[in-house]
């Protein structure tokens, strides 16, 4: 589930936002929670119908706190391991992007158990 604004027929799509284990056997999509002992990997996958002109600007969020923006043409997909969050926390991702039109996720809540 994410919102999204944008000018037809130049919508974006997010037609992928993920957190899994480096196995992949465990992984959350927006609006889950999971717990993921070694550190997640953040999957986004972008793309349009239509040729969309011009860059669009990513950016991947921890906890309130931007951890990682990418920039560049459609389609899109950018993959990302936290090697930041340690054993014990919880915290949230999102994502959110603006270029040809703008796309903001839900969250996916995570623990990273002891």
């Amino acid at each position: 589930m994410y919102a999204a604004q944008g000018n037809f027929p130049q919508i974006v799509r997010m037609d992928e936002f993920s957190l899994s284990s480096a196995d992949g056997k465990v992984k959350g999509i927006s609006g889950d929670e999971v717990a993921i002992s070694e550190k997640p990997h953040i999957k986004i996958v972008l793309s349009s119908e239509k040729q969309v002109t011009g860059q669009v600007k990513v950016r991947l969020i921890r906890g309130g706190e931007i951890i990682k923006i990418v920039e560049g043409p459609l389609p899109m997909q950018i993959e990302h391991e936290d090697v930041d969050l340690k054993p014990g926390e919880k915290t949230y991702y999102r994502m959110d992007m603006r270029g040809a039109g703008m796309i903001v996720s839900n969250p996916i809540f995570m623990t990273r158990p002891r």
